[in-house]
């Protein structure tokens, strides 16, 4: 299986937190597996999505042909601005709901 980068998926599993040997090291080959808890809000399980190294496409290189994959499109200068824009968002509703969980549980008490 393939995604729309090229990226070679071969295969995707959900497994118990302990059962860890489809993450060992195979000879021979050049793979990358992502981790994250599944099912959502119940964390009981890991999903795996293993991966095979491929070449990276094209349209990632920059312009003057160089050949080191820029961490940002060139054409979005602003994409730092938003994403900290965004994570301080994030932090600013948790300690807004983190008040508001202890109000409750004072006035609880």
């Amino acid at each position: 299986m393939t995604d729309e980068n090229g990226t070679a998926i071969t295969s995707t599993e959900v497994v118990l937190p302990t059962e860890t040997d489809s993450l060992c090291v195979r000879d021979g080959k050049d793979l990358v597996t992502l981790v994250t808890c599944t099912p959502y809000g119940v964390n009981t399980h890991r999903l795996l999505v293993h991966a095979e190294r491929c070449e990276v496409p094209a349209e990632f290189y920059d312009r003057d042909g160089d050949r080191q994959v820029p961490l940002l499109p060139s054409h979005d200068h602003g994409a730092p601005f938003k994403i900290a824009a965004l994570l301080g968002a994030g932090a600013g509703l948790g300690i807004v709901i983190a008040q508001l969980i202890r109000r409750r549980k004072r006035a609880r008490s």
